[in-house]
């Protein structure tokens, strides 16, 4: 906290690819408005430069994080997979850089306390537990047919099938890996129970991870540092010889053995060894041990709290019965009707700023459903609602149901209409939309927090500064009771000893700021 947003600064760049028009395109003259005319599909990607120098001056916290030494350089590396839930962040219109962090199971975090602190007791890492963590989901994983390598990933295939499985593996820091080092990658598909959302559970305990398969392991050689390591007075980013802080594993998924009509999700575990030991990495973001052999679950794999090493891919993968013994099987007798049948949060108090899960139960009646795109909105697509999340369906069962969990991170109190519309993408039934209504309250202590510590580092004098902290401090511990009432009292005392304060002492930008940061809470109660 304190920090200049100078010291962060860093140059970055996105990408949005397409393709060249295959051999023997029917029509190639179609007007298109677009700058850039691509076929196919489309990939996004991004660069960030953290050594930037002249245009834009990165800031000194990434050397810092990546622990300089002096004539040493870097010393330790960072393996990473990609994790795109790790933090959550105010608008910026509400607090512009206060973060929390997505723990993971065990930890807790929050807008005025960021860092993840241990829970006493720790919860167990059951199979619900770890599919809502946002901590543990990953991109850059995929997964194609045999022998390719190329295209978008697939959602289904058929039992017995091989599949090409590769995963995207970074080294965050400017260390460059130790002579010797190598790079383990770990694959492994756990099996998914469709109708609830979440990691299968086993028969007789649903509290424990039904077994995951182990798919293989790739070893691969060092992945040099970012940009190749700091290079004092230069942007070593910006050099042609510059290295990617980036490699591929891969394996292969031979599915033969696995039942068909199942649902698996993959995820990923990456350490390095040298000589057979485990290589450190930069504090609390590896591991504690080398993984095990044939683990268990996700839950197995030995993290430390920051740690980027462990990972699941959020797509459903369905092993489908495969077409030479499809005609086995009763036949439909009437055509697919897809129906959505509700909407339910994780939890009973839905929190402004704070993530939660939702869970959509679709439904297919007469024969099956493949291939399902779920659009979820805040508020009504046909009056502007927000787009906040999409998910693939890759089968519904014939007169069975799919649950679909995605997070949700409100940006303001009261009501919000959450739409679901699910389009079957061949057509084989008609789209279908519902709505559900989520309440949406504040948690009062974290956000009295936040402006507890924006009026530490705010420079007033220390006269003030002591009163205002002992009102904030008196109504966060009535909140924290229960006794909203007297928390109300207490921050209307505050807000009357700022405005005594007005153009005097406090400057009335900084008023401004403290009632409304007061009104925010207030009015969501």
């Amino acid at each position: 906290g304190g920090a200049s947003s100078d010291e962060f600064l860093y140059e970055g760049q996105t990408y949005i690819f397409g393709q060249s028009a295959p051999v023997g395109t029917i029509q190639s003259d179609l007007e298109v408005s677009t700058d850039v005319k691509a076929e196919g599909f489309l990939r996004v990607g991004y660069v960030a430069n953290p050594l930037s120098i002249d245009v834009v001056n990165s800031g000194d916290w990434w050397l810092q994080a990546y622990n300089a030494t002096g004539g040493q350089g870097y010393k330790l590396a960072d393996l990473a997979l990609v994790h795109p839930q790790r933090w959550l962040q105010l608008p910026g219109d509400s607090g512009g850089q206060e973060v929390m962090f997505n723990c993971p199971i065990g930890f807790t975090s929050s807008f005025s306390s960021p860092e993840c602190t241990a829970v006493s007791p720790p919860p167990p890492a059951t199979p619900l537990a770890v599919t809502d963590a946002l901590f543990y989901q990953m991109k850059g994983l995929f997964i194609t047919p045999d022998g390719t390598t190329d295209g978008p990933s697939i959602t289904w295939a058929e039992a017995g099938e091989t599949l090409t499985v590769r995963a995207k593996i970074y080294n965050y820091s400017l260390a460059t890996m130790e002579f010797g080092t190598e790079v383990h990658a770990a694959f492994y598909a756990q099996p998914w129970d469709a109708t609830g959302g979440q990691f299968a559970g086993q028969g007789g305990n649903p509290q424990a991870f039904a077994a995951a398969t182990f798919i293989g392991e790739d070893v691969i050689a060092a992945i040099p540092a970012f940009c190749g390591g700091v290079m004092p007075g230069i942007d070593a980013c910006s050099l042609e010889s510059a290295p990617a802080n980036f490699a591929i594993a891969q394996v292969q998924w031979d599915t033969m053995g696995l039942d068909a009509e199942t649902y698996w999700k993959i995820w990923v575990v990456v350490w390095m060894e040298n000589d057979g030991t485990l290589v450190s990495e930069i504090d609390s973001h590896g591991l504690t041990a080398i993984p095990g052999a044939n683990l268990n679950s996700l839950a197995d794999v030995p993290i430390e709290t920051y740690s980027n090493n462990l990972g699941f891919y959020n797509q459903v993968i369905h092993l489908k019965t495969p077409a030479s013994e499809e005609g086995l099987g009763a036949e439909a007798e009437l055509p697919p009707l897809l129906t959505i049948e509700m909407v339910e949060a994780s939890d009973d108090t839905v929190l402004r700023h704070k993530a939660v899960i939702l869970r959509a139960t679709h439904r297919a009646d007469g024969d099956r459903l493949d291939s399902v795109l779920a659009l979820f909105y805040d508020g009504d697509p046909e009056a502007g609602g927000e787009l906040f999340d999409m998910e693939m369906i890759p089968r519904i069962p014939r007169g069975g149901s799919f649950v679909t969990p995605v997070p949700f991170q409100p940006r303001s109190c009261g009501l919000h209409r959450i739409f679901v519309r699910s389009i079957p993408l061949d057509g084989a039934a008609a789209p279908d939309t519902m709505f559900e209504n989520i309440f949406v309250t504040v948690d009062a202590v974290d956000e009295i927090g936040i402006l507890i510590k924006k009026i530490g580092l705010s420079g007033l004098p220390n006269g003030i500064k002591r009163s205002l902290l002992a009102k904030l401090a008196a109504a966060r511990r009535s909140f924290a009771r229960g006794n909203d009432g007297a928390a109300l009292h207490q921050l209307g005392a505050f807000e009357n000893a700022v405005m005594a304060q007005s153009g005097k002492k406090i400057p009335v930008e900084l008023v401004s700021e403290f009632r409304e940061a007061v009104a925010n809470i207030v009015d969501c109660l």
